[in-house]
């Protein structure tokens, strides 16, 4: 499920608008924190290359968690119960 869309269930048609912006905020400074971090890191003691190959590190280490925690994470279904497929015939004409 996307970001938006994510941010905009359960929340009241006449608060949809509050919540996306909510979301779309919360999406770019937490970018701007990340590429400051990153940038921190790279600049550290030591030399340039040095840093560049902590800051991979330290985004292949991020994405892994970021992963392993969106496996572990099941979304939730009213009821408990799987909602089944709906069928496609006709959707591509």
């Amino acid at each position: 499920m996307t970001l938006f869309a994510s941010s905009g269930a359960g929340v009241p048609a006449d608060q949809q608008g509050v919540a996306s912006g909510l979301a779309s905020s919360a999406k770019e400074i937490g970018g701007a924190l990340g590429l400051a971090v990153f940038v921190a890191i790279a600049n550290g003691p030591g030399d340039l290359l040095h840093g560049l190959h902590a800051v991979g590190w330290v985004a292949a280490a991020a994405t892994a968690a970021g992963g392993l925690a969106a496996l572990a994470l099941k979304p939730s279904r009213p009821g408990g119960t799987e909602r089944e497929s709906l069928p496609l015939e006709g959707a591509l004409k």
